[in-house]
């Protein structure tokens, strides 16, 4: 998913990579071709990768940046959402922390757990 045209590589450093899935699976993005990078363009991307996934996993994330507003993208379209925070002492898991304690997303602590959480959610559905 690029937060640009699929004519384009972000960053160029990746242009093997991204040309290289292009031929085996498929680049996404919201863009027309020969539209550049722009910062909101990255939260236009996360909320259509939250929409294309079973759910999300927010690590570590702050209270305020990207992790975030993804979290938000997927709770407001009833997508699964868990955390796996970092110390109660640490800025940089206050999103997490938040999140869990808000009853907006549930604690996971290994990829058991997040299949376990797709799982029950899928057999609801």
């Amino acid at each position: 998913m690029l937060a640009c045209g699929v004519d384009r590589a972000y960053p160029a450093r990746h242009t093997d990579l991204i040309t290289a899935i292009g031929q085996a699976g498929v680049i996404v993005s919201e863009q027309p071709p020969g539209r550049p990078v722009s910062r909101v363009r990255f939260l236009d991307r996360n909320r259509v990768v939250a929409a294309l996934s079973a759910g999300t996993v927010v690590a570590e994330a702050g209270l305020m940046g990207g992790s975030m507003h993804t979290a938000r993208d997927a709770a407001e379209i009833g997508r699964p959402l868990m955390a796996v925070p970092g110390p109660v002492t640490s800025a940089g898991s206050g999103g997490c922390h938040l999140l869990i304690r808000q009853g907006d997303a549930v604690l996971v602590t290994c990829g058991a757990d997040v299949i376990g959480r797709l799982i029950g959610t899928m057999e609801q559905d």
